[in-house]
């Protein structure tokens, strides 16, 4: 839940989540020094956690988080018609042509 909600504004986005590992362990890397982040609350709030344990969950809640991308240029196999085996969408415009 503090991977979600706590951390500061674009540490995960910008730093991904191995920045945002460190961050919670408490580990003072350059750039989380460079963003002047050791001062904040959430600084080292996992700090009894191993570090590669928190990666990996952060990288699965990333991971989970992310909506699935659109191909604009691929076809489900549920979006094909049985018989032509041509996208729904081109068959339902070839009817409409068609009628016509």
């Amino acid at each position: 839940a503090v991977v979600n909600s706590g951390l500061p504004a674009g540490l995960l986005e910008n730093g991904g989540p191995r920045l945002a590992a460190k961050f919670l362990v408490g580990m003072a890397s350059p750039k989380i020094v460079g963003l002047r982040l050791t001062n904040d609350e959430l600084f080292g709030y996992c700090d009894d956690v191993d570090f590669k344990v928190l990666l990996a969950e952060i990288e699965k809640l990333v991971n989970t988080e992310k909506p699935p991308e659109d191909d604009d240029d691929s076809v489900h196999g549920s979006d094909l018609d049985p018989e032509t085996g041509l996208p729904m969408d081109i068959k339902a415009m070839e009817r409409l042509e068609e009628e016509d």
